[in-house]
């Protein structure tokens, strides 16, 4: 039996004061700012208001039973990192299988004028210690282990002291992500 893996984010306030996440709220069609990529017609992305208990729209990142991503992101032009960052996110990952693992993250991603990405913070969650995801010097993981809703805020200045190898007067761009993938090994 594969794994199932699932990631639950409703985004309230992406980039906050600024206005530079368009539809960060989901409550327009996903269409409207967002894009998706993923490496399977079969992995989805859901919208609707029943995620949480409360009335407005969340949005469901999903990935079934077999290698691959998929991500709902959208990219940003920033004149500088002095901004805030916030959003309500609630994880589910696992897997079944011995060398197999899953993970799900909202990613925020440091680019430079050239597309080139410096570094992510991520906040997430993973199956298990088969998940080659660690910190380093251009990554930063906030990692939840658990499968309730969660509050997340925080500087974006601040948040680059973590990432010791990004200079945050290179990054032009920011590209917020809901990221799922998995990874099956043939046991």
């Amino acid at each position: 039996m594969k794994k199932p893996l699932i990631l639950l984010c409703m985004v309230i306030g992406i980039l906050s004061g600024q206005g530079l996440i368009v539809n960060g709220d989901f409550e327009q069609n996903l269409t409207v700012g967002w894009q998706q990529a993923s490496n399977n017609p079969a992995f989805q992305t859901f919208r609707y208001t029943y995620f949480d208990p409360d009335p407005d729209y969340e949005v469901l990142v999903s990935k079934y039973n077999s290698d691959g991503y998929i991500s709902l992101y959208q990219s940003v032009n920033v004149a500088n990192t002095n901004l805030n960052f916030a959003c309500y996110a609630k994880f589910h990952t696992f897997d079944n299988n011995i060398g197999d693992w899953g993970g799900a993250a909202v990613v925020i991603s440091y680019i430079n004028a050239a597309d080139v990405t410096l570094g992510e913070t991520r906040i997430c969650s993973f199956s298990d210690s088969d998940c080659p995801w660690a910190n380093s010097p251009t990554l930063h993981l906030i990692i939840i282990t658990d499968t309730n809703w969660h509050d997340f805020f925080f500087n974006i200045n601040d948040e680059l002291t973590n990432l010791s190898a990004v200079n945050p007067t290179e990054i032009s761009k920011i590209k917020v992500a809901l990221f799922d993938t998995t990874k099956f090994c043939d046991s």
